[in-house]
């Protein structure tokens, strides 16, 4: 079943508000954090809880270390996702970010 707009968004609150204590959150800012949690959830189509899971991993710092000089945004996150998909975004890779 298709989720709604109303109900997407309602999950990127979710996933912004359940990650609000990551280690990257501040190198972000709200606005930023809710423009990740989108772009995970929306566009690229994770579920809330691997949404959850990503923000959560060293993978927002990674993509603020590289990119982030010295507020990180999401396009930072966006073109370190886009360059790291192989590697980091295939699905057992994401599965197993649960697993910690």
């Amino acid at each position: 079943m298709t989720q709604t707009q109303a109900e997407l968004n309602a999950d990127v609150f979710v996933i912004a508000n359940e990650t609000a204590d990551a280690y990257s959150h501040d190198r972000y800012g709200r606005r930023q954090w809710l423009l990740v949690a989108k772009y995970l959830k929306v566009d690229c189509g994770y579920t809330v809880a691997q949404s959850i899971d990503i923000m959560e991993s060293k993978y927002t710092r990674w993509a603020a270390d590289q990119y982030g000089d010295p507020v990180a945004t999401a396009e930072d996150f966006m073109m370190w996702a886009e360059e790291n998909s192989a590697k980091f975004f295939t699905p057992k890779a994401v599965a197993n970010l649960g697993e910690r």
